[in-house]
């Protein structure tokens, strides 16, 4: 039933990753309450994202409970932000619909604080998950808060999804909850904890809090430093603060031309922009939009006259600002609309970089350059998933071609298949009529704003 419900969701093959982990804790599950099996073990997975690592523990969990008697909380998933809770949420929700009749009815859960406390509280005693998803904050309220009934005592597994993340200090309340789920199971089987990231952690005072259990590491490189997926093609330009904006517009109208991957990438094709602060997204997204507005950007060719000429470029409703300006209801709204292609550029804060599985994206810009690698890991992520081709650019400003370097050395691969890539003149040089035009526009529109 469950692999006629991966069918009908088109997973027709498994990653690497999936391959690797299901077996495992398909036999784990079987071989519950038996301690000296090899198979009574925590897991830790670092892979990169877009390889399946959602359904790798999700597909297991599933199998497992078709065959529970009483629907109780077993599976207990955790996420640092709403909107992965939601997205995994929906996957347990596309294979429990998939399983068709005479099947076990799987019931999951989500507790991201979308609905009002009481609420969720009345849905959980009337319906008893068998899954729940949920965020650290959520989770507290439910099982330590003074109202809190979530009950633990039957829970067999704790999926710790984007671990790195969850595991800094601003999160460690959650902890509590992970001791009294595994007092919980002082006379059963052994509670099995599952870590996943992209960028796990291998800091040895992190996973000791964590008390794992004879764990298993899998790595997606031999080295187990982080990884990029092979499919990928990164680039960074050097470029001026000035000119950053004109090096966006020429990478977009790249891909509007299809000179990136052709003509799909030409008719469907969607970029990310990041940005380091949600004050830069809000800038950057309004000044693209005043230049689409316009119909100027500066060409492929870079002609030496002051005036761009008009060429292919995404029109003012396609392009728009993805930060935490915009509210919750607003995010998923937009999320929606780029999706269908609606919006084919969304400028972002890194609210967007973690785990957020956006189908079609094509072009991962990085305006800013990230601190961390972590961070370029989890952005450059969100293109080139399953098994698909994508593109990264990263703008590098001379004074910040050391940081970068030395950044991407500590990958297993980012350095040595990085290329750069030659700006046109046209997309170097700020000092232009038309620019600066748009930028006097964009500081009237601002002080109306501000006003």
């Amino acid at each position: 039933a469950l692999e006629r419900s991966l069918r009908g969701a088109g997973f027709h093959r498994l990653f690497p990753i999936q391959a690797a982990v299901i077996p495992l804790l398909s036999r784990g599950a079987e071989a519950a309450g038996d301690e000296d099996s090899p198979y009574a073990c925590d897991v830790c997975v670092a892979a990169p994202t877009g390889q399946g690592k959602t359904l790798a523990y999700a597909v297991p969990l599933v199998q497992a409970l078709l065959h529970r008697t009483a629907p109780q909380p077993r599976a207990l998933v955790l996420l640092p932000t709403r909107d992965l809770a939601v997205q995994v949420f929906r996957v347990f929700e596309l294979l429990r619909q998939g399983l068709g009749p005479g099947v076990a009815q799987i019931r999951a859960r989500c507790l991201v604080g979308q609905r009002p406390f009481a609420e969720e509280q009345r849905n959980l005693e009337r319906l008893p998950p068998d899954v729940v998803v949920c965020t650290p904050g959520r989770l507290a309220d439910h099982v330590l808060g003074r109202a809190g009934r979530l009950g633990l005592g039957a829970l067999r597994w704790f999926v710790v999804d984007e671990a790195d993340r969850l595991l800094t200090q601003a999160y460690h309340r959650w902890l509590d909850v992970l001791d009294r789920a595994g007092a919980a199971r002082a006379r059963g089987p052994r509670l099995q904890k599952l870590l996943l990231s992209a960028t796990m952690t291998w800091n040895p005072q992190k996973l000791a809090m964590l008390r794992l259990h004879r764990p298993i590491y899998f790595f997606s490189s031999q080295t187990g430093r982080h990884a990029t997926p092979a499919e990928l093609q990164q680039q960074y330009a050097l470029c001026t603060l000035a000119a950053k904006p004109l090096a966006v517009l020429h990478i977009l109208g790249c891909m509007l031309r299809g000179e990136l991957d052709g003509q799909s990438c030409k008719e469907t094709g969607k970029a990310l922009v990041f940005c380091s602060s949600v004050d830069t997204s809000h800038r950057l997204a309004r000044l693209l939009q005043i230049c689409s507005a316009c119909g100027e950007a500066p060409c492929h060719a870079g002609p030496s006259k002051d005036a761009a000429p008009r060429e292919a470029l995404l029109e003012p409703r396609q392009v728009a600002e993805f930060s935490s300006n915009l509210s919750q209801r607003d995010r998923t709204i937009l999320l929606r609309r780029f999706r269908k292609g609606q919006v084919r550029c969304l400028v972002c804060s890194d609210v967007a970089a973690r785990g957020i599985d956006i189908p079609e994206v094509s072009v991962v810009v990085n305006y800013s350059v990230p601190s961390h690698l972590q961070t370029y890991i989890h952005r450059v992520g969100r293109t080139a998933r399953a098994g698909r081709s994508g593109h990264t650019f990263t703008l590098v400003r001379a004074a910040e071609m050391a940081h970068f370097r030395s950044m991407m050395e500590e990958s297993a691969d980012c350095w040595a298949r990085l290329r750069r890539l030659g700006l046109p003149r046209a997309a170097r040089l700020s000092k232009r009529a038309w620019f600066e035009e748009a930028l006097e526009e964009l500081r009237r529109q601002l002080e109306a704003q501000d006003g």
